[in-house]
Protein backbone atom coordinates (compact mmCIF):
# COMPACT_ATOMS: atom_id res chain seq x y z
CA UNK A 1 0.00 0.00 0.00
CA UNK A 2 1.26 3.37 -0.51
CA UNK A 3 0.03 6.53 1.31
CA UNK A 4 2.15 8.61 -0.59
CA UNK A 5 5.81 9.44 -1.39
CA UNK A 6 8.22 7.42 -2.74
CA UNK A 7 7.00 3.87 -4.04
CA UNK A 8 9.64 1.22 -3.50
CA UNK A 9 8.95 -2.84 -3.60
CA UNK A 10 11.40 -5.21 -3.02
CA UNK A 11 11.61 -9.18 -3.26
CA UNK A 12 15.12 -10.73 -2.31
CA UNK A 13 16.41 -14.05 -1.59
CA UNK A 14 19.33 -15.32 -0.22
CA UNK A 15 20.68 -19.19 -1.54
CA UNK A 16 22.90 -19.69 1.37
CA UNK A 17 22.99 -18.16 5.18
CA UNK A 18 25.50 -15.87 4.72
CA UNK A 19 25.40 -15.89 0.84
CA UNK A 20 24.64 -12.14 -0.82
CA UNK A 21 20.81 -10.93 -1.00
CA UNK A 22 19.60 -11.22 -4.52
CA UNK A 23 16.57 -10.29 -6.54
CA UNK A 24 14.40 -13.18 -6.69
CA UNK A 25 14.59 -14.42 -10.64
CA UNK A 26 12.04 -13.97 -12.77
CA UNK A 27 11.71 -17.68 -13.61
CA UNK A 28 10.90 -18.60 -9.99
CA UNK A 29 7.46 -16.72 -10.42
CA UNK A 30 4.76 -18.32 -11.97
CA UNK A 31 0.68 -16.99 -11.92
CA UNK A 32 -1.85 -20.50 -11.77
CA UNK A 33 -5.49 -19.59 -12.35
CA UNK A 34 -7.43 -22.92 -12.85
CA UNK A 35 -11.00 -22.12 -12.13
CA UNK A 36 -12.56 -25.32 -13.44
CA UNK A 37 -10.31 -27.42 -10.74
CA UNK A 38 -9.18 -30.06 -13.37
CA UNK A 39 -6.29 -29.63 -11.83
CA UNK A 40 -4.61 -27.98 -15.49
CA UNK A 41 -3.76 -24.36 -15.38
CA UNK A 42 -5.89 -22.15 -17.60
CA UNK A 43 -2.99 -20.40 -18.96
CA UNK A 44 -1.81 -23.89 -20.44
CA UNK A 45 -5.69 -25.07 -20.90
CA UNK A 46 -7.23 -22.13 -22.50
CA UNK A 47 -4.39 -20.11 -24.27
CA UNK A 48 -3.16 -16.30 -23.73
CA UNK A 49 -3.46 -15.04 -27.37
CA UNK A 50 -2.89 -11.71 -26.79
CA UNK A 51 -0.07 -12.29 -24.46
CA UNK A 52 -1.11 -10.13 -21.94
CA UNK A 53 -0.26 -13.21 -18.87
CA UNK A 54 -4.05 -13.62 -18.43
CA UNK A 55 -5.98 -16.87 -19.86
CA UNK A 56 -8.44 -16.29 -22.30
CA UNK A 57 -11.30 -17.53 -20.51
CA UNK A 58 -10.57 -15.40 -17.44
CA UNK A 59 -10.71 -12.28 -19.56
CA UNK A 60 -14.08 -13.38 -21.20
CA UNK A 61 -15.76 -13.89 -18.11
CA UNK A 62 -14.18 -10.41 -16.84
CA UNK A 63 -16.53 -9.27 -20.13
CA UNK A 64 -13.51 -9.49 -23.19
CA UNK A 65 -14.07 -8.49 -26.58
CA UNK A 66 -16.13 -11.32 -28.48
CA UNK A 67 -17.57 -8.67 -30.77
CA UNK A 68 -18.47 -11.97 -33.10
CA UNK A 69 -20.03 -14.39 -30.52
CA UNK A 70 -17.91 -17.08 -30.92
CA UNK A 71 -16.46 -17.82 -27.93
CA UNK A 72 -13.23 -16.14 -28.16
CA UNK A 73 -11.63 -13.24 -27.63
CA UNK A 74 -11.52 -10.64 -30.32
CA UNK A 75 -7.45 -10.18 -30.17
CA UNK A 76 -7.37 -14.22 -30.88
CA UNK A 77 -9.84 -13.93 -34.05
CA UNK A 78 -7.50 -11.11 -35.22
CA UNK A 79 -4.34 -13.21 -35.29
CA UNK A 80 -5.43 -15.75 -36.96
CA UNK A 81 -6.58 -13.18 -40.19
CA UNK A 82 -9.94 -11.63 -38.65
CA UNK A 83 -9.95 -7.96 -40.35
CA UNK A 84 -8.78 -5.29 -38.43
CA UNK A 85 -7.60 -2.68 -40.62
CA UNK A 86 -6.90 -0.18 -38.33
CA UNK A 87 -5.37 -1.96 -35.47
CA UNK A 88 -7.45 -0.81 -33.12
CA UNK A 89 -7.95 -4.28 -31.33
CA UNK A 90 -11.75 -4.77 -32.90
CA UNK A 91 -13.05 -6.99 -35.49
CA UNK A 92 -13.95 -4.62 -38.47
CA UNK A 93 -17.54 -6.02 -39.16
CA UNK A 94 -18.16 -5.43 -35.46
CA UNK A 95 -17.01 -3.02 -33.79
CA UNK A 96 -20.18 -1.36 -33.40
CA UNK A 97 -21.21 -3.63 -30.79
CA UNK A 98 -18.77 -3.31 -28.36
CA UNK A 99 -19.53 -1.29 -24.99
CA UNK A 100 -17.61 2.10 -24.53
CA UNK A 101 -16.33 4.84 -26.28
CA UNK A 102 -13.47 4.68 -29.03
CA UNK A 103 -10.62 7.02 -27.78
CA UNK A 104 -8.85 9.22 -30.17
CA UNK A 105 -5.55 11.11 -28.65
CA UNK A 106 -3.78 13.88 -30.68
CA UNK A 107 -1.04 16.60 -29.46
CA UNK A 108 -2.66 19.97 -29.16
CA UNK A 109 -2.17 22.94 -31.12
CA UNK A 110 -2.96 26.55 -31.93
CA UNK A 111 -4.89 28.32 -29.04
CA UNK A 112 -7.37 31.00 -28.55
CA UNK A 113 -6.96 33.49 -31.31
CA UNK A 114 -9.26 32.65 -34.21
CA UNK A 115 -6.99 32.87 -36.55
CA UNK A 116 -4.51 29.65 -35.12
CA UNK A 117 -7.84 27.86 -32.97
CA UNK A 118 -7.11 25.12 -30.69
CA UNK A 119 -7.20 21.99 -32.38
CA UNK A 120 -5.77 18.10 -32.60
CA UNK A 121 -1.95 17.89 -34.38
CA UNK A 122 -1.00 14.82 -34.70
CA UNK A 123 -2.44 11.50 -33.35
CA UNK A 124 -0.66 9.50 -31.28
CA UNK A 125 -2.72 6.70 -29.58
CA UNK A 126 -6.42 4.72 -29.90
CA UNK A 127 -7.99 3.01 -27.23
CA UNK A 128 -11.71 1.70 -26.10
CA UNK A 129 -13.04 3.63 -23.16
CA UNK A 130 -15.68 1.68 -21.42
CA UNK A 131 -16.93 5.26 -20.28
CA UNK A 132 -15.51 8.83 -19.43
CA UNK A 133 -14.81 8.82 -15.90
CA UNK A 134 -10.99 9.93 -15.31
CA UNK A 135 -10.60 12.07 -12.18
CA UNK A 136 -6.75 12.94 -11.56
CA UNK A 137 -3.56 10.57 -12.25
CA UNK A 138 -2.24 10.11 -15.63
CA UNK A 139 -5.03 8.02 -17.86
CA UNK A 140 -3.86 9.08 -21.03
CA UNK A 141 -2.43 6.16 -22.71
CA UNK A 142 1.26 4.91 -22.70
CA UNK A 143 3.27 7.42 -25.31
CA UNK A 144 1.16 10.13 -24.59
CA UNK A 145 2.31 12.93 -22.46
CA UNK A 146 0.75 14.88 -19.36
CA UNK A 147 0.47 18.36 -21.62
CA UNK A 148 -1.21 19.86 -24.35
CA UNK A 149 -3.22 17.15 -24.99
CA UNK A 150 -6.71 16.99 -27.50
CA UNK A 151 -8.83 13.58 -26.35
CA UNK A 152 -11.68 12.73 -29.03
CA UNK A 153 -14.37 10.22 -27.81
CA UNK A 154 -16.69 9.27 -30.93
CA UNK A 155 -19.53 6.30 -30.61
CA UNK A 156 -23.40 6.09 -30.27
CA UNK A 157 -25.42 6.47 -27.52
CA UNK A 158 -28.52 3.87 -26.55
CA UNK A 159 -31.34 5.63 -24.69
CA UNK A 160 -33.26 3.24 -22.17
CA UNK A 161 -37.20 2.75 -22.28
CA UNK A 162 -37.81 6.25 -21.19
CA UNK A 163 -38.45 9.07 -23.96
CA UNK A 164 -38.21 12.81 -22.66
CA UNK A 165 -35.44 15.15 -21.50
CA UNK A 166 -32.16 14.06 -20.72
CA UNK A 167 -29.95 16.25 -18.23
CA UNK A 168 -26.07 15.97 -19.42
CA UNK A 169 -23.70 16.70 -17.08
CA UNK A 170 -19.87 17.50 -17.96
CA UNK A 171 -16.90 17.72 -15.05
CA UNK A 172 -13.05 18.60 -17.00
CA UNK A 173 -10.06 20.37 -16.65
CA UNK A 174 -9.57 21.97 -19.05
CA UNK A 175 -11.84 22.31 -21.84
CA UNK A 176 -15.03 20.31 -23.42
CA UNK A 177 -17.02 19.93 -26.30
CA UNK A 178 -20.04 17.67 -26.37
CA UNK A 179 -22.01 16.85 -28.98
CA UNK A 180 -25.51 14.56 -29.09
CA UNK A 181 -26.79 13.89 -32.00
CA UNK A 182 -24.23 15.91 -33.98
CA UNK A 183 -25.47 18.19 -31.90
CA UNK A 184 -23.35 21.00 -30.20
CA UNK A 185 -25.05 21.44 -26.82
CA UNK A 186 -21.70 21.66 -24.54
CA UNK A 187 -19.12 24.43 -25.31
CA UNK A 188 -16.62 24.45 -22.75
CA UNK A 189 -13.72 24.69 -25.00
CA UNK A 190 -11.80 27.61 -24.03
CA UNK A 191 -13.59 28.06 -20.72
CA UNK A 192 -11.05 26.78 -18.35
CA UNK A 193 -12.17 23.74 -15.92
CA UNK A 194 -15.22 23.71 -14.64
CA UNK A 195 -18.64 21.33 -14.91
CA UNK A 196 -21.02 21.62 -17.60
CA UNK A 197 -24.82 21.16 -18.50
CA UNK A 198 -27.47 20.76 -21.28
CA UNK A 199 -30.74 19.13 -21.63
CA UNK A 200 -31.62 17.23 -24.33
CA UNK A 201 -35.21 15.65 -25.48
CA UNK A 202 -34.55 11.95 -26.90
CA UNK A 203 -36.83 8.94 -27.82
CA UNK A 204 -36.39 5.98 -25.96
CA UNK A 205 -34.41 2.82 -27.10
CA UNK A 206 -33.04 4.91 -29.60
CA UNK A 207 -29.18 4.90 -30.80
CA UNK A 208 -27.66 8.81 -31.23
CA UNK A 209 -24.33 9.43 -32.21
CA UNK A 210 -22.59 11.18 -29.43
CA UNK A 211 -18.98 12.95 -29.72
CA UNK A 212 -17.00 14.57 -26.46
CA UNK A 213 -14.22 16.26 -27.25
CA UNK A 214 -11.77 17.27 -23.81
CA UNK A 215 -8.29 19.51 -24.17
CA UNK A 216 -6.20 18.83 -21.74
CA UNK A 217 -3.31 22.37 -21.43
CA UNK A 218 -1.61 21.63 -18.13
CA UNK A 219 -1.82 20.22 -14.32
CA UNK A 220 -4.89 18.23 -13.35
CA UNK A 221 -6.22 15.83 -15.95
CA UNK A 222 -10.44 15.21 -15.38
CA UNK A 223 -12.92 14.24 -17.75
CA UNK A 224 -16.06 12.56 -16.73
CA UNK A 225 -19.56 12.49 -18.56
CA UNK A 226 -22.90 11.78 -16.50
CA UNK A 227 -26.40 12.08 -17.11
CA UNK A 228 -29.92 12.11 -15.65
CA UNK A 229 -32.47 10.03 -17.15
CA UNK A 230 -36.04 11.32 -17.27
CA UNK A 231 -37.34 10.03 -14.86
CA UNK A 232 -34.57 10.90 -12.56
CA UNK A 233 -35.21 14.66 -12.94
CA UNK A 234 -34.11 16.22 -9.35
CA UNK A 235 -31.66 13.62 -8.59
CA UNK A 236 -28.01 13.63 -8.68
CA UNK A 237 -26.20 12.32 -11.87
CA UNK A 238 -24.29 9.34 -12.93
CA UNK A 239 -21.82 8.19 -15.11
CA UNK A 240 -22.72 7.98 -18.28
CA UNK A 241 -22.66 3.62 -18.23
CA UNK A 242 -20.48 1.61 -20.23
CA UNK A 243 -24.03 -0.55 -21.16
CA UNK A 244 -25.47 2.33 -22.36
CA UNK A 245 -22.24 3.20 -25.11
CA UNK A 246 -21.22 1.59 -28.11
CA UNK A 247 -18.11 2.10 -29.93
CA UNK A 248 -18.64 2.97 -33.72
CA UNK A 249 -15.38 3.84 -34.38
CA UNK A 250 -16.01 6.74 -37.77
CA UNK A 251 -17.00 6.02 -41.20
CA UNK A 252 -17.87 9.54 -42.25
CA UNK A 253 -18.30 8.57 -46.38
CA UNK A 254 -20.60 5.43 -45.37
CA UNK A 255 -18.46 2.97 -47.38
CA UNK A 256 -17.94 0.40 -44.73
CA UNK A 257 -14.45 1.01 -43.54
CA UNK A 258 -13.27 2.95 -40.60
CA UNK A 259 -12.26 6.73 -41.43
CA UNK A 260 -8.84 5.00 -40.13
CA UNK A 261 -8.20 2.55 -42.48
CA UNK A 262 -9.46 5.12 -45.90
CA UNK A 263 -6.67 7.36 -44.50
CA UNK A 264 -4.12 4.66 -44.01
CA UNK A 265 -4.68 3.39 -47.98
CA UNK A 266 -5.18 6.96 -49.58
CA UNK A 267 -8.76 6.75 -50.41
CA UNK A 268 -9.57 9.78 -47.69
CA UNK A 269 -6.98 12.84 -47.72
CA UNK A 270 -6.24 13.62 -44.10
CA UNK A 271 -3.87 16.62 -43.02
CA UNK A 272 -2.56 14.23 -39.74
CA UNK A 273 -5.28 14.65 -37.43
CA UNK A 274 -6.81 11.61 -37.99
CA UNK A 275 -9.94 13.49 -39.23
CA UNK A 276 -10.60 13.20 -42.79
CA UNK A 277 -10.15 16.41 -44.89
CA UNK A 278 -13.78 16.09 -47.03
CA UNK A 279 -15.54 14.64 -43.27
CA UNK A 280 -14.73 17.87 -40.63
CA UNK A 281 -15.81 20.86 -40.47
CA UNK A 282 -13.49 23.59 -41.72
CA UNK A 283 -12.80 27.37 -40.63
CA UNK A 284 -14.00 28.27 -44.13
CA UNK A 285 -14.28 26.71 -47.26
CA UNK A 286 -11.10 25.70 -48.91
CA UNK A 287 -9.20 25.66 -45.14
CA UNK A 288 -8.98 21.55 -46.17
CA UNK A 289 -5.80 21.57 -43.26
CA UNK A 290 -8.16 23.32 -40.89
CA UNK A 291 -5.57 25.56 -40.15
CA UNK A 292 -7.48 29.04 -39.95
CA UNK A 293 -5.47 30.22 -43.36
CA UNK A 294 -6.19 28.86 -47.29
CA UNK A 295 -2.60 28.46 -48.82
CA UNK A 296 -0.63 26.49 -51.49
CA UNK A 297 -0.90 23.49 -49.16
CA UNK A 298 -4.98 23.78 -49.80
CA UNK A 299 -4.60 24.14 -53.00
CA UNK A 300 -2.40 21.20 -53.37
CA UNK A 301 -5.07 19.26 -51.90
CA UNK A 302 -7.84 20.24 -53.72
CA UNK A 303 -5.27 19.98 -57.43
CA UNK A 304 -4.68 16.21 -56.09
CA UNK A 305 -8.06 15.42 -55.58
CA UNK A 306 -9.10 16.70 -59.02
CA UNK A 307 -12.17 15.04 -60.79
CA UNK A 308 -12.47 13.05 -57.52
CA UNK A 309 -14.81 14.19 -54.34
CA UNK A 310 -11.74 15.00 -51.89
CA UNK A 311 -11.51 18.84 -53.21
CA UNK A 312 -15.38 18.98 -53.44
CA UNK A 313 -16.75 22.12 -52.08
CA UNK A 314 -19.95 22.96 -53.97
CA UNK A 315 -21.15 20.04 -52.97
CA UNK A 316 -21.90 18.45 -56.63
CA UNK A 317 -19.08 15.41 -55.72
CA UNK A 318 -16.41 16.44 -58.23
CA UNK A 319 -13.16 18.66 -57.64
CA UNK A 320 -13.21 20.91 -60.93
CA UNK A 321 -12.80 24.43 -61.99
CA UNK A 322 -15.78 25.35 -59.36
CA UNK A 323 -14.37 24.32 -56.76
CA UNK A 324 -10.88 26.18 -57.64
CA UNK A 325 -12.27 29.76 -57.97
CA UNK A 326 -14.43 29.13 -54.62
CA UNK A 327 -10.38 28.26 -52.80
CA UNK A 328 -9.29 30.84 -54.74
CA UNK A 329 -12.22 33.54 -53.33
CA UNK A 330 -11.27 32.57 -49.66
CA UNK A 331 -7.41 32.57 -50.08
CA UNK A 332 -5.69 34.03 -46.82
CA UNK A 333 -7.04 33.99 -43.23
CA UNK A 334 -10.43 32.90 -42.67
CA UNK A 335 -13.01 35.42 -41.89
Amino acid sequence: REFGGDQRMRVRVRMAETGPWDALPGSWYRTRVDLNSNGASDLCEFGDCDDNKVPDNIQLAQGGPDCNGNGKLDACDIAVGAPDCNGNGAIDTCESTVNGLYGRYFTAIGGSDPADPLRPGTLLSKRFDAKIDFNGGNWFPDGVPDNDVIAIWTGALLTPNESGVYEFHTDTDDGCRLYVDNALIIDRWLGGQGTGFATKTLQGQTTYSIRMEFHEGAGEQRASLRWLLPSQQGGSPAICPSSALRVATPDCNQNGQPDDCDIANGTLPNPGDGIPIPCATAPCPGDFNRDGVVTGTDLGVLLGAWGASGGDLNGDGVTNGTDLGILLGQWGTCN
